[in-house]
């Protein structure tokens, strides 16, 4: 549950930047000259961040339980305190 939230934050953040690359298009879009440049790298770097936080998003989503053991011990073994009966040989 833990790492569920933690993914849906990275993607909400995701989402967020990418509305925000969208008003910078709309800033390019109602400038000139030089400020169109600025506009510019700033949806570069919005659309950056905003694909980083996804792909963290992603990795956060596969990542493996804390609490869930991964290799669990093997039961129902024999071991050297028991014999079946039967002599080996």
């Amino acid at each position: 549950m833990k790492k569920k939230l933690k993914a849906n934050a990275y993607y909400m953040g995701s989402i967020l930047l990418g509305v925000g690359v969208l008003v910078c298009a709309s800033g390019i879009e109602h400038s000139e000259g030089w400020a169109m440049f600025g506009w510019l790298a700033a949806a570069l770097a919005l659309g950056s961040v905003a694909l980083g936080l996804a792909a963290k998003g992603l990795v956060a989503e596969q990542q493996p339980d804390e609490d869930r053991k991964v290799h669990k011990a093997p039961t129902g073994t024999v071991t050297a305190g028991r014999r079946s009966g039967r002599k080996a040989g």
